[in-house]
């Protein structure tokens, strides 16, 4: 029978919260990364057996992702956080969900413009609110941005 123990505890014997939080959640990313690195190794076989190079290409890409998920949780579990540390991790964060929001109405421009010249081309109202979820995006990442100030 397999033990699995969770609970962290200190010298003390107290429980520590966010270190058994942490190791119940990346247990379970080892875990759903294995079955989807096993899940693409079937995968693969079946699609080489074939002989699909679209299928041999997907399978590839979800081992890696697969051992991506293995790779980060076990990363994340050696990892020591503290409050200055996360609180840059959120800085960047909303760097990065602005620079994204930016990219998504640039995008809704690009579409905005090709679908003013091409009748066969997305429509002018998708477009828009392309545009409209771009600007919505950003303010969420000035939002978070302030947030992570105040907190620093």
């Amino acid at each position: 029978m397999i033990k699995i123990n969770f609970i962290v505890t200190d010298a003390s014997g107290s429980v520590l919260i966010y270190e058994t939080l942490i190791n119940f959640i990346t247990f379970f990313f080892e875990i759903g990364g294995s079955l989807w690195s096993l899940l693409g190794v079937i995968r693969l076989a079946s699609s080489m057996h074939e002989r699909s190079g679209p299928g041999i290409q997907s399978a590839l890409w979800q081992i890696v992702g697969g051992v991506a998920l293995i790779l980060s949780a076990i990363l994340y579990r050696t990892l020591n956080f503290d409050f200055a540390m996360i609180v840059q991790i959120l800085f960047y964060a909303a760097k990065l969900v602005v620079f994204a929001g930016a990219l998504w109405c640039l995008y809704g421009v690009i579409n905005l413009a090709v679908s003013l010249r091409n009748t066969n081309a997305p429509t002018l109202e998708a477009s828009l609110w392309q545009i409209v979820g771009g600007i919505f995006i950003c303010i969420a990442g000035f939002l978070l941005n302030n947030i992570v100030v105040i907190i620093n």
